[in-house]
């Protein structure tokens, strides 16, 4: 009997795995051209460019006196960008607008900026017409004092002992409403009658307010109303809050409501950190609600300021807490979208404050989560620590797309069996993944192509039409590379 020795060839895509850069690290290669002072070190927002410069805003001193500002530019590499002029005021909001920037500061005053030079680009607009309540120091800031930017109109919200904003000498107010040229509103006469924290516009136009507040005019609002643009209440959303108070709204792109801070709800008698509402203010029970957040070990219960919406459709939080669910994280911690935490993100140290002193309100505190352009993130606060590591109070975390593994092909195993073969053979993948679109060539030792198969059975292979002779199988795929088999066939 004849015997035939069959070599066959097979592509396999097999792959040595490299994990470039893990997902959500800090990008060390983030360079800022900007020496902040130990204690007036506190910036709690940042606005990127589409050219990747980006302004940085909020209580930002440099041990640089000369280099002072409320508001600082920089070019995308980091150097700041000297052309751009703020006051030395602190900023505590900025916005993009078509016409520049819109800039809010600790004392109330509001301004359009050139979004070279920073300078004031709208005589016109009137931003000097509020009255500071003296006794309202710098630590707005801290407190979270809320504003609004949209569709031409401004909303503010105060935070602290009282109200804070005078329009044109009337009533002081915690909520106030300023119109396209700078000019209060004051038909607008709603109040609520504490702090205002959070402000945000729904997808339908209505104007969310949450805060410490448990009145809006006469009507009972423990923490949270929604209002249409002329103050009229939206009697549509329930209000499931007994006490509290409410630190950050935002909302997804269902209409349903994250909300944060220090939550009690009617009918219960726990206190939850973080809750999701749905659109019509009810909790929305698919959401980890009763998540446990704590700042210190004995059950103080901790803060999230802030909630970013990551690429994978998660939660970037950040606040001030060293636990989240049980899971020791340090003021940042990433879940899922329903809030379940994700535990392969900073399982290190996080954010640290070396030199904290909790009694004058020095400890870590991440103030905002910035989603940046390719899938990057902006983190700004009060801290200089990061996984133990020496930090300015602003770094940069690579993407979820940053930690994706490149491929390098390497050749695979195959089994052929039985080995000679006398009507079929079989392939055993070794890979540790599953071939995609794969194409089996058989040649014979000429290197004629005999059989082409696509996306082939390597249970059963048939040969039975192959005459007795030695040949060479290709197996091609989208995620291997070649390797040569050798198999008998013998009828």
């Amino acid at each position: 009997m004849k015997k035939i020795i069959l070599f066959i060839c097979v592509v396999a895509i097999a792959t040595t795995q490299i994990l470039l850069a893990q997902p959500l690290s800090r990008d060390t290669t983030f360079f800022l051209d900007y020496n902040f002072t130990s204690f007036k070190a506190f910036p709690v927002g940042l606005l990127e460019e589409s050219d990747r410069s980006f302004l940085l805003y909020g209580e930002i001193e440099d041990v640089d006196i000369t280099r002072k500002k409320a508001a600082v530019k920089f070019f995308s590499n980091g150097y700041i960008d000297n052309r751009f002029l703020a006051s030395a005021t602190y900023n505590i909001y900025a916005k993009r607008t078509n016409y520049g920037y819109f800039l809010a500061n600790n004392d109330f005053r509001l301004k359009k900026a050139d979004f070279i030079s920073g300078l004031e680009v709208d005589s016109i607009f009137n931003y000097n017409q509020f009255l500071l309540d003296t006794t309202f120091e710098d630590a707005i800031i801290r407190g979270g004092s809320s504003f609004l930017a949209k569709d031409g109109v401004f909303w503010g919200g105060c935070a602290g002992t009282s109200p804070c904003v005078s329009l044109n000498g009337s009533k002081r107010y915690w909520l106030w409403k300023v119109d396209t040229l700078g000019k209060g509103d004051t038909a607008f006469k709603h109040d609520v009658n504490a702090s205002i924290f959070s402000i945000v516009q729904s997808k339908d136009s209505l104007i969310i307010l949450a805060g410490d507040f448990t009145k809006y005019d006469t009507t009972s609002a423990i923490n949270i109303i929604r209002i249409n643009q002329n103050g009229k209440i939206d009697t549509s959303f329930k209000n499931i809050f007994s006490e509290g108070s409410i630190r950050h709204v935002i909302e997804d792109e269902n209409g349903k409501l994250l909300i944060s801070g220090t939550l009690k709800l009617k009918n219960s008698t726990s206190t939850r950190s973080i809750v999701r509402l749905l659109p019509n203010g009810l909790l929305d029970t698919t959401f980890n609600n009763n998540a446990s957040i704590l700042f210190t070990s004995n059950g103080l219960l901790g803060r999230i300021n802030t909630i970013c919406k990551t690429s994978d459709n998660g939660l970037l939080m950040g606040g001030s807490f060293i636990s989240y669910d049980g899971f020791l994280r340090g003021n940042i911690v990433k879940t899922n979208a329903n809030g379940y935490i994700d535990i392969n993100y900073f399982n290190g140290v996080g954010i640290g404050y070396v030199g904290s002193n909790p009694s004058l309100g020095l400890f870590p505190i991440v103030a905002n989560i910035t989603k940046g352009l390719n899938d990057t993130y902006f983190v700004t606060g009060q801290f200089n620590r990061y996984d133990g590591a020496t930090v300015k109070p602003l770094i940069k975390l690579k993407g979820l797309t940053s930690g994706l593994l490149n491929s390098k092909p390497s050749l695979s195993s195959f089994a052929l069996y039985p080995n000679p073969s006398n009507g079929s053979f079989s392939i055993k993948y070794k890979g540790e993944q599953p071939l995609k679109n794969s194409v089996l060539i058989i040649s014979d030792q000429t290197g004629r192509k005999i059989k082409n198969l696509i996306n082939p059975d390597f249970s059963a292979i048939s040969i039975n039409d192959l005459v007795n002779g030695v040949y060479f199988i290709s197996l091609k795929a989208e995620n291997a590379i070649f390797k040569t088999e050798k198999l008998v066939v013998q009828h």
